[in-house]
C-alpha cells in the first residue's frame, strides 16, 4: 500500500533538509527538524538511517501496524463451557424430578401428616 506519492529522490531531499516539508510527510517533519537542530560534538554522526526508518514508519498506516503486531490466538471456549452446561442441565433435571416426585407424593396428605406442609407449599 502506498501512502505517499513522493519519489525516493524527493524523500531524500526532504531528509537532508534541502526542501521544505511535503504535505505527505508533514507528520514526521517536526521530528526531522528537532533531530537536525540537535548540536552534536561528534561530526561523524550520520542520521540518514534514523531519517529513513522514520520515513518508513510514517508510511505504515495504523491498520497495517495492527496487522503486523503479534495477536494471541483466541482460546477455544467449548472444552470448558460444554461440560459445565451439561452438569448444570443434569442438576436442574434432578431438581425438577425430585420436586415433582415430592409434589405428587404430598398431594393426598391430610392435616396432621408429615407431608401436609409440602402439600400446602406446592399448591
Amino acid at each position: 500500500m502506498v501512502v505517499s506519492s513522493l519519489s525516493d529522490d524527493q524523500v531524500e531531499a526532504f531528509l537532508t533538509g534541502a526542501v521544505p516539508a511535503y504535505e505527505d510527510l508533514a507528520a514526521v517533519a517536526e521530528v526531522f527538524s528537532a533531530v537536525r537542530a540537535i548540536a552534536w560534538t561528534d561530526s561523524d554522526v550520520d542520521f540518514s538511517g534514523l531519517f529513513a526508518a522514520a520515513a518508513r514508519e510514517s508510511r505504515v498506516t495504523p491498520i497495517e501496524r495492527f496487522a503486523n503486531e503479534h495477536v494471541a490466538p483466541i482460546k477455544d471456549w467449548r472444552p470448558k463451557v460444554i461440560p459445565r452446561v451439561a452438569i448444570a442441565g443434569v442438576a436442574l433435571l434432578v431438581f425438577v424430578t425430585m420436586s415433582s416426585g415430592l409434589a405428587y407424593a404430598a398431594d393426598g396428605a391430610k392435616p396432621g401428616d408429615w407431608m401436609y406442609g409440602l402439600d400446602r407449599a406446592f399448591e
